[in-house]
């Protein structure tokens, strides 16, 4: 299974953080691809990382937020809406971990998750506080 990455340029809640880890774990997981941001995406990075899991970089063309991040695939640079598409467009389930609790306008990461929708690509959005809502297109809850 590929896992693409959405999530706050905040670091994530120790919540987020422990639903990540065991996420991350699952022998289902065989790749993760992530926008190359500080916060949620630095972060499932090294855990990634730790798991030996296949890296997929997709990194934006601004530098102010990149955390600059080394994986087994480097993206060419785009775009911020663009890139988040390409994520979307090349996994098999979307992780969203927001600042919030209420979608925003003007918010990657609720930006990405209204894209995925669209798409009807699976997600599952893990909230500050580790409440989660999942979405599988294929009828399952």
């Amino acid at each position: 299974m590929i896992i693409g990455i959405t999530g706050t340029r905040e670091e994530p809640t120790e919540k987020q953080k422990e639903i990540i880890i065991d996420l991350f774990a699952s022998d289902d997981l065989c790749q993760v691809h992530h926008g190359d941001c500080v916060g949620v995406d630095a972060f499932c990075h090294d855990v990634a990382d730790e798991f030996g899991r296949i890296i997929e970089v997709f990194p934006p063309e601004k530098d102010t937020y990149r955390a600059f991040k080394q994986g087994d695939v480097l993206h060419e640079m785009k775009p911020y809406i663009q890139r988040n598409h390409d994520i979307v467009n090349s996994c098999d389930l979307l992780i969203v971990v927001p600042d919030s609790f209420k979608e925003k306008q003007r918010s990657g990461t609720w930006a990405t998750y209204r894209y995925a929708k669209k798409t009807k690509t699976d997600y599952i959005i893990i909230f500050p506080d580790g409440s989660c809502e999942e979405r599988h297109y294929d009828g399952q809850a």
